[in-house]
């Protein structure tokens, strides 16, 4: 593995579903070029990507910059040349609630007939569908063998977090994860970006019963504490980030506001430009 501060030959994406990745990939398109990526898709099962990966040759591995997709820890064991991970985790509870409404209203996804057609209720959703704990699985690496969580699995998702992970963020920071993501690989100026694939008018924990409420606590246990020690790590972090860090911050922040005032602005701008020199061709009156 690469040392942490520096820029490694290969980045590893870990996307955990419902945790801003839909978003983060669009950036990700206007930083790298497409040659560069690798998108590991699979759905609703990865396993049959991952493994032609592995069959690669080291040439064409030695060609990714971006390694991605709902993919878990230890990828970085296929590739000839040095990588570092970064993901984005979420609050548990928010993460359960937003799959459950997602799928929901999502014709299309491969559980929806199933949930829509039981009624699926959101604490059997969360005890026989989402599956438990798959954030901590994802980051030790026993996602995809659907391995039962336990303490020792907890345990080495908090050693990858510390000795693999570049950066560590969270859904609910995602501003500042960016500006983390850019100032640990030495990305250009962030492009404006449109939050996608959000699930819409959906209650909230507050909203939840007691029942539920507990019975998603039980099921999301190791991600819970996974998500407590994750965020500690990230704020610690950021305090320790020095002047640049925080102007970018604001920069990015103004961009993000302005940015569709000016783009209007512009596009208003250029319309009012080609009627001036259709009108001077006689085009239209």
């Amino acid at each position: 593995m690469a040392h942490k501060n520096e820029t490694p030959a290969t980045v590893i994406y870990l996307h955990i579903p419902k945790t801003a990745g839909s978003t983060l990939h669009a950036i990700h398109n206007q930083i790298y070029a497409p040659e560069q990526v690798l998108h590991l898709k699979g759905d609703p099962h990865i396993d049959t990507a991952v493994a032609q990966f592995k069959q690669l040759s080291n040439k064409a591995k030695q060609s990714i910059r971006l390694l991605t997709g709902h993919i878990e820890y230890g990828l970085h064991e296929w590739l000839p040349q040095p990588a570092t991970y970064f993901t984005i985790l979420r609050d548990p509870i928010e993460r359960v609630l937003s799959y459950y409404y997602f799928i929901l209203r999502t014709p299309d996804h491969p559980r929806h007939e199933e949930m829509t057609g039981r009624q699926t209720s959101i604490a059997d959703f969360a005890k026989h569908i989402l599956g438990h704990n798959n954030q901590t699985r994802f980051l030790a690496g026993t996602w995809l063998e659907d391995l039962p969580c336990t303490a020792k699995t907890l345990s080495l998702a908090k050693q990858h977090i510390l000795q693999d992970f570049s950066v560590v963020g969270l859904s609910e920071q995602f501003d500042t994860t960016l500006l983390l993501l850019k100032h640990q690989f030495n990305w250009p100026r962030l492009p404006y970006y449109r939050s996608r694939n959000v699930t819409k008018n959906r209650p909230n924990r507050q909203q939840l019963d007691d029942q539920t409420l507990a019975i998603i606590h039980k099921t999301q246990a190791y991600d819970l504490e996974l998500y407590a020690f994750a965020q500690k790590q990230f704020e610690e972090r950021v305090r320790q980030m020095r002047f640049p860090f925080w102007l970018s911050r604001i920069q990015h922040q103004l961009h993000q506001r302005t940015y569709p005032s000016l783009e209007k602005i512009r596009r208003v701008s250029v319309r009012h430009w080609i009627r001036q020199q259709w009108q001077k061709r006689g085009i239209i009156g």
